[in-house]
Protein backbone atom coordinates (compact mmCIF):
# COMPACT_ATOMS: atom_id res chain seq x y z
CA UNK A 1 0.00 0.00 0.00
CA UNK A 2 3.00 2.51 0.89
CA UNK A 3 4.11 2.10 -2.85
CA UNK A 4 0.71 2.77 -4.27
CA UNK A 5 0.27 5.77 -1.92
CA UNK A 6 4.28 7.08 -3.32
CA UNK A 7 3.54 6.13 -7.14
CA UNK A 8 -0.10 8.16 -7.04
CA UNK A 9 1.10 11.32 -5.23
CA UNK A 10 3.77 11.72 -7.63
CA UNK A 11 1.12 11.17 -10.74
CA UNK A 12 -1.09 13.88 -8.94
CA UNK A 13 1.67 16.64 -8.53
CA UNK A 14 2.60 16.25 -11.70
CA UNK A 15 -1.00 16.77 -13.12
CA UNK A 16 -1.46 20.06 -10.81
CA UNK A 17 2.04 21.09 -12.34
CA UNK A 18 0.68 20.71 -15.51
CA UNK A 19 -2.18 22.31 -15.66
CA UNK A 20 -0.88 25.16 -13.84
CA UNK A 21 1.30 25.64 -16.82
CA UNK A 22 -0.97 25.45 -19.55
CA UNK A 23 -2.86 28.39 -18.18
CA UNK A 24 0.32 30.41 -18.06
CA UNK A 25 2.55 29.01 -20.82
CA UNK A 26 2.53 31.61 -23.14
CA UNK A 27 2.74 35.00 -20.65
CA UNK A 28 5.64 33.24 -18.91
CA UNK A 29 7.56 32.18 -22.02
CA UNK A 30 7.30 35.20 -24.11
CA UNK A 31 7.78 38.33 -22.60
CA UNK A 32 7.26 41.86 -24.08
CA UNK A 33 9.26 44.40 -22.20
CA UNK A 34 8.24 48.21 -22.31
CA UNK A 35 8.38 51.16 -22.21
CA UNK A 36 7.55 51.31 -25.46
CA UNK A 37 4.48 49.87 -27.40
CA UNK A 38 3.03 48.05 -24.26
CA UNK A 39 -0.06 47.49 -25.53
CA UNK A 40 1.63 45.06 -28.47
CA UNK A 41 2.41 42.21 -25.80
CA UNK A 42 -1.11 40.30 -26.61
CA UNK A 43 -0.44 41.02 -30.32
CA UNK A 44 3.16 39.80 -30.55
CA UNK A 45 1.61 36.28 -28.23
CA UNK A 46 -1.11 36.22 -30.72
CA UNK A 47 1.10 36.40 -34.18
CA UNK A 48 3.67 33.88 -33.13
CA UNK A 49 0.61 31.34 -32.40
CA UNK A 50 -0.41 31.80 -36.13
CA UNK A 51 2.78 31.18 -36.91
CA UNK A 52 3.66 28.24 -34.78
CA UNK A 53 1.79 25.43 -32.85
CA UNK A 54 1.30 25.06 -29.22
CA UNK A 55 3.69 22.43 -29.16
CA UNK A 56 6.14 24.78 -31.24
CA UNK A 57 5.90 27.72 -28.85
CA UNK A 58 6.42 25.44 -25.68
CA UNK A 59 10.19 24.61 -26.92
CA UNK A 60 11.30 28.12 -27.12
CA UNK A 61 11.61 31.76 -24.84
CA UNK A 62 11.59 35.13 -26.02
CA UNK A 63 12.15 38.49 -24.22
CA UNK A 64 10.95 41.35 -26.31
CA UNK A 65 12.59 45.07 -24.91
CA UNK A 66 11.03 47.77 -26.95
CA UNK A 67 12.11 51.53 -26.82
CA UNK A 68 11.58 54.46 -28.73
CA UNK A 69 13.85 56.28 -30.70
CA UNK A 70 13.61 58.98 -32.72
CA UNK A 71 10.15 58.14 -33.99
CA UNK A 72 11.21 54.54 -34.70
CA UNK A 73 10.06 51.52 -32.25
CA UNK A 74 13.64 49.74 -31.16
CA UNK A 75 13.22 45.95 -30.31
CA UNK A 76 16.00 43.77 -28.37
CA UNK A 77 14.78 40.24 -28.76
CA UNK A 78 16.69 37.59 -26.87
CA UNK A 79 15.96 34.06 -27.55
CA UNK A 80 16.41 30.59 -25.95
CA UNK A 81 15.73 28.30 -28.17
CA UNK A 82 14.84 24.04 -27.92
CA UNK A 83 17.65 22.23 -26.20
CA UNK A 84 19.93 25.31 -25.42
CA UNK A 85 19.94 27.18 -28.66
CA UNK A 86 20.11 31.03 -27.47
CA UNK A 87 20.69 34.08 -29.06
CA UNK A 88 19.78 37.92 -29.56
CA UNK A 89 18.49 40.33 -32.52
CA UNK A 90 18.02 43.52 -32.78
CA UNK A 91 15.05 45.27 -35.25
CA UNK A 92 13.94 48.82 -35.65
CA UNK A 93 9.74 49.22 -37.14
CA UNK A 94 7.73 52.31 -37.72
CA UNK A 95 4.68 51.13 -35.69
CA UNK A 96 4.12 49.16 -32.62
CA UNK A 97 2.02 46.64 -34.71
CA UNK A 98 4.41 46.27 -37.29
CA UNK A 99 7.36 45.70 -34.84
CA UNK A 100 5.48 43.04 -33.03
CA UNK A 101 4.29 41.33 -36.14
CA UNK A 102 7.94 41.11 -37.54
CA UNK A 103 9.33 40.32 -33.94
CA UNK A 104 6.79 37.21 -34.07
CA UNK A 105 8.39 36.29 -37.40
CA UNK A 106 11.70 36.51 -36.85
CA UNK A 107 11.28 34.22 -33.48
CA UNK A 108 9.67 31.50 -35.54
CA UNK A 109 12.34 31.82 -38.36
CA UNK A 110 15.10 31.65 -35.45
CA UNK A 111 13.48 28.46 -33.88
CA UNK A 112 12.43 26.89 -37.65
CA UNK A 113 15.38 27.78 -39.83
CA UNK A 114 14.67 25.03 -42.28
CA UNK A 115 10.99 26.50 -42.82
CA UNK A 116 9.76 29.56 -44.98
CA UNK A 117 7.31 31.90 -42.94
CA UNK A 118 5.57 35.24 -43.91
CA UNK A 119 3.77 37.54 -41.59
CA UNK A 120 0.77 36.34 -40.51
CA UNK A 121 -1.67 39.05 -42.22
CA UNK A 122 -3.15 38.05 -45.13
CA UNK A 123 -2.53 40.96 -47.02
CA UNK A 124 1.56 41.63 -46.03
CA UNK A 125 4.27 40.68 -47.86
CA UNK A 126 8.22 40.12 -46.78
CA UNK A 127 11.31 40.17 -48.92
CA UNK A 128 14.82 40.30 -48.28
CA UNK A 129 16.32 44.06 -49.51
CA UNK A 130 19.68 45.12 -49.93
CA UNK A 131 22.01 45.28 -47.22
CA UNK A 132 21.92 48.76 -45.31
CA UNK A 133 24.38 50.30 -42.64
CA UNK A 134 26.28 47.11 -42.23
CA UNK A 135 23.28 45.06 -40.95
CA UNK A 136 20.38 42.20 -42.61
CA UNK A 137 17.69 44.04 -43.60
CA UNK A 138 14.11 42.66 -43.94
CA UNK A 139 11.27 45.19 -46.02
CA UNK A 140 7.68 44.12 -44.64
CA UNK A 141 4.62 46.33 -45.93
CA UNK A 142 2.88 48.31 -43.73
CA UNK A 143 -0.59 47.41 -44.29
CA UNK A 144 -3.82 47.44 -46.77
CA UNK A 145 -4.77 50.76 -46.92
CA UNK A 146 -4.34 52.41 -49.61
CA UNK A 147 -2.26 55.40 -48.81
CA UNK A 148 0.17 52.98 -46.83
CA UNK A 149 3.54 53.46 -47.81
CA UNK A 150 5.99 49.92 -47.13
CA UNK A 151 7.79 50.66 -43.73
CA UNK A 152 11.26 49.07 -44.05
CA UNK A 153 12.79 46.82 -41.14
CA UNK A 154 15.75 47.08 -40.30
CA UNK A 155 17.57 44.06 -38.89
CA UNK A 156 21.22 45.09 -36.86
CA UNK A 157 23.88 42.21 -37.73
CA UNK A 158 24.82 40.71 -34.48
CA UNK A 159 25.87 37.43 -33.00
CA UNK A 160 24.02 34.66 -34.64
CA UNK A 161 21.07 32.56 -33.11
CA UNK A 162 22.87 29.02 -32.04
CA UNK A 163 20.29 26.19 -32.80
CA UNK A 164 21.69 23.07 -31.19
CA UNK A 165 18.08 21.64 -30.65
CA UNK A 166 18.50 19.02 -33.40
CA UNK A 167 21.66 17.63 -32.35
CA UNK A 168 22.61 16.94 -28.78
CA UNK A 169 23.70 18.30 -25.44
CA UNK A 170 25.53 16.42 -22.25
CA UNK A 171 23.95 16.05 -19.02
CA UNK A 172 25.23 15.00 -15.63
CA UNK A 173 22.88 14.53 -12.86
CA UNK A 174 23.59 14.01 -8.56
CA UNK A 175 20.21 12.45 -7.77
CA UNK A 176 19.53 11.05 -4.20
CA UNK A 177 18.00 7.98 -4.34
CA UNK A 178 15.65 5.32 -2.37
CA UNK A 179 15.24 1.92 -3.33
CA UNK A 180 12.84 -0.58 -1.60
CA UNK A 181 12.53 -4.36 -2.46
CA UNK A 182 16.23 -5.70 -2.53
CA UNK A 183 17.51 -5.34 1.16
CA UNK A 184 15.05 -5.52 4.30
CA UNK A 185 14.75 -1.61 4.46
CA UNK A 186 14.53 1.02 2.20
CA UNK A 187 18.17 1.48 0.56
CA UNK A 188 19.30 5.67 0.74
CA UNK A 189 22.28 6.12 -1.98
CA UNK A 190 23.08 8.78 -3.46
CA UNK A 191 23.46 8.31 -7.75
CA UNK A 192 25.16 9.65 -10.45
CA UNK A 193 24.26 9.69 -13.58
CA UNK A 194 25.59 10.69 -17.48
CA UNK A 195 23.66 11.35 -20.36
CA UNK A 196 22.70 12.72 -23.78
CA UNK A 197 20.28 14.20 -25.04
CA UNK A 198 18.92 13.91 -28.81
CA UNK A 199 16.85 16.38 -30.31
CA UNK A 200 13.85 17.96 -28.46
CA UNK A 201 12.38 14.38 -27.16
CA UNK A 202 14.81 11.78 -26.82
CA UNK A 203 17.61 10.80 -24.71
CA UNK A 204 20.10 8.60 -23.67
CA UNK A 205 22.01 7.94 -19.70
CA UNK A 206 23.61 5.49 -17.38
CA UNK A 207 24.24 5.85 -13.27
CA UNK A 208 25.34 4.43 -10.47
CA UNK A 209 24.13 4.77 -7.03
CA UNK A 210 26.03 4.37 -3.96
CA UNK A 211 25.24 4.57 -0.49
CA UNK A 212 25.89 3.62 3.52
CA UNK A 213 25.20 -0.02 3.92
CA UNK A 214 22.09 -1.22 6.36
CA UNK A 215 22.52 -3.67 9.31
CA UNK A 216 20.93 -6.99 9.98
CA UNK A 217 21.18 -8.46 13.09
CA UNK A 218 20.53 -11.84 14.48
CA UNK A 219 20.85 -11.70 18.01
CA UNK A 220 23.73 -12.73 20.32
CA UNK A 221 25.98 -10.23 18.54
CA UNK A 222 25.68 -11.86 14.75
CA UNK A 223 24.56 -10.19 12.47
CA UNK A 224 25.40 -8.90 8.38
CA UNK A 225 26.03 -5.31 6.45
CA UNK A 226 23.74 -5.29 3.59
CA UNK A 227 24.59 -3.12 0.54
CA UNK A 228 22.69 -2.35 -2.24
CA UNK A 229 25.03 -0.72 -5.62
CA UNK A 230 22.39 -0.59 -8.36
CA UNK A 231 23.69 0.58 -11.70
CA UNK A 232 21.27 1.24 -14.66
CA UNK A 233 21.26 2.15 -18.10
CA UNK A 234 17.98 3.87 -19.62
CA UNK A 235 16.47 5.21 -22.92
CA UNK A 236 13.77 7.75 -23.14
CA UNK A 237 11.41 9.39 -24.65
CA UNK A 238 9.51 12.77 -24.04
CA UNK A 239 5.22 12.66 -25.17
CA UNK A 240 5.10 15.56 -23.08
CA UNK A 241 7.05 19.16 -23.26
CA UNK A 242 5.55 22.30 -21.73
CA UNK A 243 8.22 24.93 -21.66
CA UNK A 244 9.87 24.56 -18.45
CA UNK A 245 8.42 21.13 -17.91
CA UNK A 246 8.60 17.75 -19.29
CA UNK A 247 7.15 14.50 -18.76
CA UNK A 248 9.66 11.34 -19.89
CA UNK A 249 8.48 7.40 -20.59
CA UNK A 250 12.07 5.28 -20.06
CA UNK A 251 13.21 1.89 -20.73
CA UNK A 252 15.30 0.80 -18.05
CA UNK A 253 17.44 -1.96 -17.14
CA UNK A 254 19.30 -2.02 -13.90
CA UNK A 255 21.86 -4.18 -12.67
CA UNK A 256 21.53 -5.04 -8.55
CA UNK A 257 24.18 -5.54 -6.79
CA UNK A 258 24.08 -6.79 -3.23
CA UNK A 259 26.81 -7.68 -0.86
CA UNK A 260 26.59 -9.26 2.68
CA UNK A 261 29.17 -9.19 5.61
CA UNK A 262 29.10 -11.19 8.32
CA UNK A 263 29.86 -10.08 11.75
CA UNK A 264 30.15 -11.88 15.31
CA UNK A 265 30.40 -15.68 14.03
CA UNK A 266 33.13 -17.76 14.39
CA UNK A 267 34.03 -17.79 11.02
CA UNK A 268 32.68 -14.42 9.26
CA UNK A 269 31.99 -14.52 5.23
CA UNK A 270 31.27 -12.15 2.42
CA UNK A 271 28.91 -13.25 -0.15
CA UNK A 272 28.04 -10.92 -3.33
CA UNK A 273 24.77 -11.59 -5.51
CA UNK A 274 23.83 -9.94 -8.81
CA UNK A 275 20.75 -9.65 -10.66
CA UNK A 276 19.78 -7.78 -13.51
CA UNK A 277 16.07 -5.96 -13.19
CA UNK A 278 14.64 -4.56 -16.70
CA UNK A 279 11.73 -2.15 -16.09
CA UNK A 280 10.32 1.08 -16.97
CA UNK A 281 10.37 5.08 -15.55
CA UNK A 282 8.84 8.36 -15.19
CA UNK A 283 11.27 11.32 -15.28
CA UNK A 284 9.02 14.38 -14.46
CA UNK A 285 10.98 17.74 -15.11
CA UNK A 286 11.40 21.22 -14.46
CA UNK A 287 14.28 23.13 -16.53
CA UNK A 288 13.96 26.86 -15.51
CA UNK A 289 17.31 27.72 -17.03
CA UNK A 290 18.87 26.16 -20.32
CA UNK A 291 21.64 24.56 -18.46
CA UNK A 292 20.08 23.59 -15.14
CA UNK A 293 17.25 20.95 -14.68
CA UNK A 294 15.38 19.84 -11.31
CA UNK A 295 14.37 16.22 -11.65
CA UNK A 296 12.01 13.76 -10.12
CA UNK A 297 12.09 9.84 -10.92
CA UNK A 298 9.56 7.48 -10.01
CA UNK A 299 11.08 3.75 -11.33
CA UNK A 300 9.90 0.23 -11.03
CA UNK A 301 12.22 -3.20 -11.78
CA UNK A 302 11.57 -6.71 -12.16
CA UNK A 303 14.46 -8.51 -10.85
CA UNK A 304 14.82 -11.92 -12.76
CA UNK A 305 17.01 -13.62 -10.11
CA UNK A 306 15.67 -13.40 -6.41
CA UNK A 307 18.81 -15.01 -4.80
CA UNK A 308 18.72 -13.60 -0.65
CA UNK A 309 21.22 -13.50 1.78
CA UNK A 310 21.03 -16.59 4.73
CA UNK A 311 22.75 -16.94 7.54
CA UNK A 312 22.77 -20.33 9.76
CA UNK A 313 19.40 -20.93 7.34
CA UNK A 314 17.86 -17.80 8.44
CA UNK A 315 17.00 -15.00 5.68
CA UNK A 316 19.15 -12.03 5.57
CA UNK A 317 17.42 -10.73 2.95
CA UNK A 318 13.99 -11.33 1.33
CA UNK A 319 13.67 -9.77 -2.23
CA UNK A 320 10.28 -8.44 -4.04
CA UNK A 321 9.21 -9.30 -7.24
CA UNK A 322 8.99 -5.75 -8.33
CA UNK A 323 11.58 -2.97 -6.79
CA UNK A 324 10.63 0.62 -6.67
CA UNK A 325 12.90 3.47 -6.95
CA UNK A 326 12.82 7.26 -6.39
CA UNK A 327 15.12 9.97 -7.24
CA UNK A 328 14.58 13.76 -7.32
CA UNK A 329 17.87 16.58 -7.61
CA UNK A 330 19.80 18.23 -9.73
CA UNK A 331 20.78 17.56 -13.42
CA UNK A 332 23.06 20.12 -15.29
CA UNK A 333 23.28 20.59 -19.04
CA UNK A 334 26.68 21.56 -21.50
Amino acid sequence: MGLRRITRALLAFACVLGSWHALRADDARLRWEGPACVESADGFRRDLSALLTAEERADLRARVEATEEGGRIRLVLSLELPRGGHGDRTLTAGSCALAAETAAVIVAMAAYPERTFAPPRADASAGPSPKADGGDAARVDAGSDADASPVAVQIDAGPAVTDTSRTFDLRVGILPTVQWGSLPKGALALALEVGVGFGRRWSFGVSGAFGPSQERAFGDGKGADLRLTPFAARGCFAPLLGGPFRLDGCLVTQLLWLHGSGFGFDVNHDQDLFAMAPGAAADFSLRPTRWFEWRATGELGVPLSRARFQVDGTPATNPEAVTLTVRTGAVFHF
